[in-house]
């Protein structure tokens, strides 16, 4: 397991590939839950970035194991009945660099 000054320098790192200063206390919990592979239930406001923690932990855990030479750091799948609020966040998630995201449903016109 990574040391916490290993895990810090790695969240700053992906943050900064997300455009994001900081993350609230809430979401780096939630983030440090997954990295340690506890479970974790976060229920939170709409709207507070409940999103993020998941969407960063493929990011931080390529950062983490570099020095390691795996390429397998795991896929997140995200399930959520609404599909504006999916496609929204694969557009964003798709501008981070090294990051793929896709969804799969239909928008009622």
């Amino acid at each position: 397991m990574a040391s916490k000054s290993d895990i810090d320098v790695a969240i700053d790192k992906v943050l900064t590939d997300f455009k994001i200063s900081t993350l609230k206390a809430e979401q780096r919990t939630i983030l440090d839950c997954l990295i340690e592979k506890k479970d974790c239930m976060a229920i939170l406001p709409t709207g507070f970035g409940k999103s993020l923690p998941y969407q960063m932990l493929v990011s931080v855990r390529r950062e983490l194991e570099k020095e390691t030479s795996s390429d397998d750091v795991g896929k997140v799948i995200v399930c959520s009945p609404l599909v504006a609020l999916m496609a929204d966040q694969v557009d964003r998630i798709n501008a981070v660099p090294n990051v793929t995201a896709a969804y799969r449903g239909k928008l009622r016109k």
